[in-house]
């Protein structure tokens, strides 16, 4: 099979397995090139229930995907819903560090990572972190803050986290290699 540029999502559901394969073009975009779907097993509301046969259906979901597209998928970013994946609302704040006060793409690094400092029980696992909205000195409803003057910037964030025992039970399912 080929090497290429691919981005390779798995969705596992409780009722079907999905792998999307997309080629990666610089200039255009991306552009599906294989799919595969198989009925999903193992699975009840988004929980493994039977880990060997959990794996049996998303390997089988991701070879229909590489045979569709003749690409060997060597990452995957998986996809999963439930009752175990919650989300919290949490903000990051940061304070100017330099004389100039411009708002650069390194403070908007510090500001999610600041974010992400949210309190979640220890039962749950941080996914991702996702802004919904930047305001700078009292200026809310931010869109791209970047180049913009400030001495406090902060962000409304959404977190996604998602109970431990979910992640652990699911990563035996993933294929390797």
């Amino acid at each position: 099979m080929k090497k290429r540029s691919t981005l390779t999502s798995i969705d596992v559901g409780t009722t079907k397995v999905c792998t999307t394969i997309a080629d990666i073009d610089d200039g255009d975009g991306i552009r599906v090139i294989g799919v595969g779907v198989t009925p999903s097993q193992g699975l009840h509301k988004g929980l493994v229930v039977n880990i060997n046969d959990a794996k049996e259906s998303i390997r089988e979901s991701v070879k229909k995907a590489e045979q569709t597209s003749n690409y060997k998928v060597e990452s995957a970013y998986i996809g999963v819903t439930g009752r175990h994946v919650s989300s919290l609302n949490n903000r990051g704040v940061v304070a100017v560090t330099r004389n100039d006060r411009l708002v650069r793409p390194d403070d908007l690094r510090r500001v999610l990572a600041s974010a992400q400092s949210v309190k979640i029980p220890k039962d749950r696992k941080l996914l991702h972190v996702i802004p919904r909205s930047y305001a700078i000195d009292g200026q809310v409803g931010v869109k791209n803050p970047v180049g913009m003057h400030f001495t406090r910037f902060w962000t409304e964030v959404m977190a996604a986290v998602m109970i431990c025992v979910s992640t652990s039970s699911l990563k035996p399912c993933i294929p390797t290699g």
